[in-house]
């Protein structure tokens, strides 16, 4: 992006090629970004299954799973299909047209998704680590262990 985009540089002083360079490339990081964060996620709660073998915690992780997956799609979707025709997407003079999609409510859209279903991965285990019988200061401990991932 940097070499060839023009990455790092004001975009009134790049040409129209490196613009469309930028784009292309860009289109391919979000599908990697969110091909990774899904991964991430739905791989944190196979673990989860694995230490909370509980029928409620399953039912529930796989209605989480099945979310991340949905939301996978849709963004993916989305993101290769946001303008009409495909090739609009890497043309700078069609993405504030009709021919595409609204990309800053996609993108808004996307992260706050994103964001509600991180915090949902995160807090699906301390329904279970709070109905457990240890001392309070036990559940705190194991609770601040699993939030550590919102880091």
């Amino acid at each position: 992006m940097v070499s060839k985009g023009g990455l790092g540089r004001p975009i009134a002083s790049l040409t129209p090629s490196e613009i469309s360079t930028f784009l292309q490339v860009l289109m391919a990081t979000m599908i990697t970004y969110s091909l990774t964060i899904t991964s991430v996620k739905i791989s944190l709660l196979l673990l989860y299954r694995r230490i909370f073998n509980t029928t409620l915690f399953k039912k529930q992780s796989l209605i989480v799973g099945i979310a991340c997956i949905v939301w996978l799609i849709v963004e993916m979707s989305l993101n290769i299909f946001q303008c009409t025709p495909f090739s609009a997407a890497f043309q700078p003079a069609y993405l504030f047209t009709d021919r595409c999609i609204d990309l800053q409510a996609f993108y808004w859209g996307i992260t706050v998704t994103n964001l509600l279903l991180d915090v949902v991965v995160l807090l699906l285990p301390m329904q279970v680590v709070w109905k457990l019988k240890l001392p309070n200061r036990q559940k705190i401990t194991l609770s601040a262990i699993f939030l550590l991932g919102g880091l």
